[in-house]
């Protein structure tokens, strides 16, 4: 057993998992944010073949399917980046809780992100397969 001196700690004795949780809520806060930047680059490349790609005798985005396809990408990226910002607001006003926040925003953003990924192979078919 180790015997750390009350001057060597990083704080309350007893205090770490506070300390850690802390942590934590913080890096859950940056997989909300740094997703959001990651869909926003997906939604350009699927908006960009969906706009230059001629399937049949339309451009794909003349088709409702992909229409509502971009459609939903951009309402999860939207949904996601608000809760990236209200969150960092709670974090900026000093808000004394805000894991349960936290804990939502990263699980909304990575399945949004997952989805959003998803429905972008989808809209690319298979463009990275052929020449």
């Amino acid at each position: 057993k180790q015997v750390v001196s009350t001057q060597s700690t990083g704080g309350e004795v007893g205090g770490g998992f506070k300390v850690a949780m802390n942590i934590l809520n913080n890096g859950r806060f940056g997989m909300g944010a740094c997703l959001t930047g990651t869909m926003r680059m997906l939604i350009a490349r699927a908006t960009d073949h969906a706009n230059n790609r001629k399937q049949f005798v339309s451009n794909l985005r003349e088709y409702q399917g992909i229409q509502q396809k971009i459609a939903r990408m951009n309402l999860l990226c939207y949904a996601n980046e608000s809760m990236a910002y209200m969150l960092c607001g709670n974090m900026d006003r000093g808000a004394p809780e805000y894991q349960l926040e936290a804990a939502i925003s990263k699980i909304f953003a990575s399945q949004s992100a997952w989805d959003v990924c998803d429905e972008t192979i989808q809209i690319l078919g298979g463009a990275g397969f052929m020449k």
